[in-house]
């Protein structure tokens, strides 16, 4: 298991707080209006959204487990309207702020190294792996938050949430940390 460092929280009571990403995007800031109901401010990242995709639209995606990267469902209505899995949630969140995540399942995104990187300390914007076991077939993935906290959708809630690293822990289905995955590919990108 990794050992979670201490980090700058980029979300704080509801809020996301304008900060430098050491990736080089602006700032997570907008996932505020992504996420939080007090906040329709227009988004700060420099990303766009579509009118297909509000950006109120993330917090109120709907989980549904058969609308993985890559199934039928979702070829046949892409987007998150019809709602989405974990994998799909987290990608869609990470492609907001222009990263490319390739539609991969779990165990495959943990074996990827064409478009993402194992990385033991997490920064913003890196995905989180976590299951019961140590095995990623079927691992849970979220979005790293800062200060171990993890913007995710599950089946538990229904909706996106943000959950401590400890909240993880104490659920038996998602207690191991199985590892982080930094997504190296820009949209855009022909790599």
């Amino acid at each position: 298991m990794h050992e979670v460092p201490a980090r700058t929280p980029l979300f704080t009571e509801h809020r996301w707080r304008e900060e430098a990403v050491p990736c080089g995007f602006r700032s997570p800031s907008s996932l505020c209006s992504l996420w939080c109901s007090s906040c329709a401010s227009p988004c700060r990242c420099g990303g766009t959204i579509t009118a297909a995709e509000p950006v109120l639209a993330f917090r109120d995606v709907r989980y549904a487990g058969e609308r993985f990267p890559g199934s039928a469902a979702v070829a046949a209505r892409p987007g998150l309207e019809a709602g989405a899995n974990c994998q799909l949630f987290a990608y869609a969140v990470l492609a907001h702020f222009g990263l490319a995540a390739p539609p991969l399942r779990s165990s495959e995104l943990w074996a990827d190294t064409a478009h993402s990187t194992r990385v033991d300390s997490p920064e913003p914007l890196d995905l989180v792996l976590v299951n019961a076991t140590e095995e990623p077939w079927g691992a849970h993935v979220g979005v790293w938050a800062g200060d171990g906290q993890v913007l995710h959708l599950c089946a538990e809630i229904g909706r996106p949430a943000v959950w401590h690293r400890a909240d993880f822990a104490d659920r038996e289905r998602y207690s191991t940390l199985i590892g982080f995955k930094r997504v190296t590919t820009r949209l855009g990108s022909t790599r």
